[in-house]
């Protein structure tokens, strides 16, 4: 399974690259018949880990609102000697 997490890691950071949002879904290979079905149309690729969703934002759409952030020295404590 650690080939599966590294693939994973590997497609996220390149989706993250071009602007694209992923969601890794594990509830379909959960289900027998489809995990079957996932397994028939791979083939001899291997067994199926995960379904993954991809999604583009439009570009012509407005940008989601940043998320507002706490002031630091409300999150960084200074260690005291």
């Amino acid at each position: 399974m650690a080939a599966g997490g590294e693939a994973l890691n590997a497609l996220w950071l390149t989706a993250t690259e071009h602007n694209a949002g992923l969601l890794p879904i594990s509830g379909p290979i959960e289900v027998p018949y489809t995990r079957h079905e996932l397994r028939r149309i791979i083939g001899d690729l291997g067994a199926p880990y995960l379904v993954v969703r991809l999604g583009l934002l439009d570009s012509a759409s407005a940008k989601p609102a940043k998320t507002p952030r706490l002031p630091l020295d409300q999150v960084i404590e200074e260690a005291s000697s």
